[in-house]
């Protein structure tokens, strides 16, 4: 694909419907975090990390990493690809999230990408430290609505990656915007907010939350869902968010008036 005058390409991770739904079945177990042979996770520097057990069997139970790396490195050399792109939904997020850390720590002159949609926590404050201190890499994770997904597996040994972006469908906030937009706009007023490496985050609470779906709630869950919610931008014109929440301070500008200034951050990881 180009884009921007950029040669990359994108590699998709997939699980099976039961592998999908392990976050489920892993909300009941509450899988801890053990730092045994079958949670090692291991990369070219010599460093090893645990992440989820499950994970990490589905993972390395076959060649397919040293298949599809030796892959991406004739298609590399032979189009003269600049950069990476890893993504996946739900489990295969969580695939993606171990493929773009092993792949970036391997290849550190290039530039990798991991675009995650309703992602689960792979691994613990090891893990996090290694994928978000490779200058390399930039990890952004899509969390919609009440995806139950990212929140798990519970418990405090368990953290997430990279950057977040919070995708939520409001209503409108007062009777004159109800009557400036149309009946299509009014239940789909999308809103985003990004958040650098999980920070400045208000903390996410999993009382009450129920999986079955019903006729009028649909699943957030569902990669439809993300669809849906991000296609929403582009069918209202709404852009798309271009910083991180609480990365901005704010000055006295002429008049007395507040002026917002941008903090840069130069890495090219960081931007949105």
């Amino acid at each position: 694909i180009l884009r921007g005058g950029l040669r990359e390409v994108i590699v998709c991770y997939c699980g099976s419907r039961e592998e999908q739904e392990v976050c489920v079945r892993e909300r009941r177990t509450q899988t801890r975090l053990k730092s045994d042979a079958k949670s090692m996770c291991y990369f070219n520097t010599g460093t090893q990390v645990p992440i989820h057990p499950h994970f990490n069997k589905t993972y390395f139970s076959s060649n397919v990493e040293t298949r599809l790396f030796t892959r991406l490195k004739e298609i590399i050399t032979t189009h003269s690809i600049s950069n990476v792109v890893f993504t996946g939904h739900s489990f295969g997020a969580a695939l993606s999230t171990i493929g773009s850390v092993r792949f970036a720590g391997s290849h550190p002159t290039l530039l990798v990408s991991c675009i995650l949609f309703g992602a689960p926590k792979v691994g613990g404050v090891a893990f996090r430290s290694v994928a978000n201190s490779m200058g390399n890499l930039k990890i952004i994770r899509l969390e919609h609505g009440n995806d139950f997904s990212p929140a798990l597996p519970e418990g405090p040994e368990w953290h997430h990656v990279g950057h977040t972006i919070t995708l939520a469908i409001t209503p409108p906030s007062s009777t004159k915007q109800k009557h400036n937009r149309s009946s299509s706009e009014l239940n789909h007023s999308p809103l985003a907010m990004a958040y650098l490496f999980d920070q400045k985050r208000p903390g996410r609470r999993m009382s009450g939350w129920n999986v079955k779906k019903t006729k009028t709630k649909k699943h957030d869950h569902d990669i439809s869902s993300y669809v849906h919610a991000i296609e929403t931008f582009t069918h209202m014109g709404i852009p798309w968010v271009e910083k991180f929440v609480g990365y901005d301070v704010v000055e006295e500008g002429r008049n007395g008036e507040e002026a917002r200034v941008p903090v840069n951050d130069v890495e090219a990881r960081c931007v949105i």
